[in-house]
């Protein structure tokens, strides 16, 4: 067994695959189990770590996360990087947002997070928000720029949406709405993430 940080593996294999063909691929795949709060900083090392200034927002229980990765090194010189495929299994999870214009905490979080080199691959998650099922999209698209998306959707109590933007609530404004949010990840230096939040409030 390994160590990485403070997570103890459940089992790496390593393997040379084509040996003798000068086209030689060093293979790894490692499995492990750990509380998110721990795995979380391996987590923000590896190609999920998109944007690491939004995910370092992020913070954990100690429920536990299982990971899954997959290591493709070819060994020869012409050849154009290492490969990696991945996935992070959430079960139950709560999960906070810190922004200095908001707080979120999302419970039950449950669902598999697929990545590969390139950062997050379509996945699909479900949690609780305010005590409300709100399913997570992850949608990719490599054009113009590699870019990520969460997309959510749940209804949610007026007081506590407000509340969680750290406004006031409107005196005239009671009851539930429904929300639909877009939380766009761009890659690359200078770019800015961009939060949309729609209402069905009139």
């Amino acid at each position: 067994h390994a160590t990485i940080g403070e997570v103890r593996t459940n089992a790496v294999h390593v393997s040379v695959d084509q040996l003798g063909s000068d086209r030689e691929h060093l293979l790894v795949h490692g499995t492990a189990t750990a509380a998110a709060e721990k795995a979380w900083p391996i987590m923000l090392q590896s190609p999920l770590a998109l944007n690491s200034a939004f995910l370092s927002r992020m913070s954990w229980d100690y429920a536990p996360v299982s990971l899954d990765l997959q290591i493709d090194a070819a060994l020869y010189p012409e050849a154009e990087g290492i490969l990696v495929r991945g996935k992070t299994l959430f079960t139950h999870n709560q999960l906070k947002f810190t922004w200095p214009q908001a707080a979120l905490t999302m419970t039950d979080l449950t669902g598999t997070l697929y990545f590969n080199e390139k950062g997050l691959l379509p996945s699909q998650l479900q949690g609780l928000l305010f005590n409300h099922n709100m399913p997570v999209t992850v949608a990719v698209s490599a054009l113009p720029q590699h870019t990520t998306f969460l997309k959510g959707h749940t209804e949610v109590e007026i007081d506590k949406l407000f509340e969680s933007l750290h406004i006031a609530t409107p005196k005239a404004l009671s009851g539930a709405a429904h929300v639909h949010a877009i939380l766009r990840l761009p890659s690359g230096e200078g770019a800015v993430n961009q939060l949309k939040i729609k209402t069905d409030l009139a």
